[in-house]
């Protein structure tokens, strides 16, 4: 799938036209309709501002979509049992204080019990 078809599945997944997406970036519609057929490149700045509209990452344009498993990671206890750290980058929060999001990585965290 290109980066077009990308843009394409996401803003139609999204509910929003291509003249909805043009107005909200500050683009002509068919330019929209130019980048999802291929016949025109995206610029960054311009992904910047698509995956801004459309509430995605960047990386999801390329293919690189976040699993579902990894959207949310947990604060586990370490084998000794006394310091927290993010499933997903393992790192330890600064001060042993688990917070909402991973200081590290900036992952949305789920309080374990």
């Amino acid at each position: 799938m290109t980066v077009g078809e990308r843009i394409k599945a996401i803003r139609k997944s999204k509910h929003m036209t291509q003249k909805d997406l043009s107005y909200k970036i500050g683009v002509a519609a068919n330019s929209i309709a130019r980048y999802e057929e291929g016949r025109r490149q995206v610029s960054v700045s311009i992904l910047e501002r698509i995956a801004n509209v459309l509430d995605v990452d960047i990386c999801n344009f390329f293919g690189k979509e976040e699993k579902k498993e990894e959207k949310h990671a947990k604060w586990n206890i370490n084998p000794d049992g006394y310091y927290p750290y993010c499933s997903r980058c393992k790192e330890e929060p600064p001060s042993g204080i688990m917070t909402k999001y991973c200081p590290n990585c900036g992952a949305r965290m789920d309080l374990e019990e």
